[in-house]
């Protein structure tokens, strides 16, 4: 029995390589408290990570920057702001405010089918 997609927005498609994939030799040393992970699953409403399974990332807000590896170049593109939803082995995250970075990037993935996504989040620290 097959079920209907219950999404309302379009996944990008996506030709993940897996965690084992090296990241990019720039992208080797990131600032404190930013998590790397690869994408599994991107939409203009959020996004699918797969990351460390002890990080629990439920409720936090992050700047996520998505790193695309082709076969013979990398790009760092701006996801905007997002916030944890959901994390077991897994983590879900929505977009917080702003839809235009993220609904960008998913447009630009649908026209050059990267083969690797890794994505960088940095956390988000709230303002007083």
């Amino acid at each position: 029995m097959t079920f209907p997609e219950q999404r309302s927005h379009a996944r990008a498609p996506l030709l993940p390589m897996g965690p084992s994939t090296p990241w990019p030799l720039a992208l080797q040393t990131h600032a404190l408290g930013t998590v790397r992970a690869e994408v599994l699953d991107i939409s203009e409403g959020g996004v699918q990570i797969l990351s460390r399974p002890d990080l629990r990332l439920t409720g936090k807000s992050f700047h996520l920057q998505v790193v695309v590896c082709h076969r013979d170049s990398t790009e760092v593109m701006d996801g905007g702001e997002i916030q944890g939803v959901w994390s077991h082995s897994r983590s879900g995250f929505l977009v917080r405010a702003d839809r235009k970075a993220l609904a960008h990037l998913v447009q630009k993935l649908r026209t050059t089918a990267p083969r690797v996504l890794h994505c960088m989040l940095h956390p988000v620290v709230a303002s007083v």
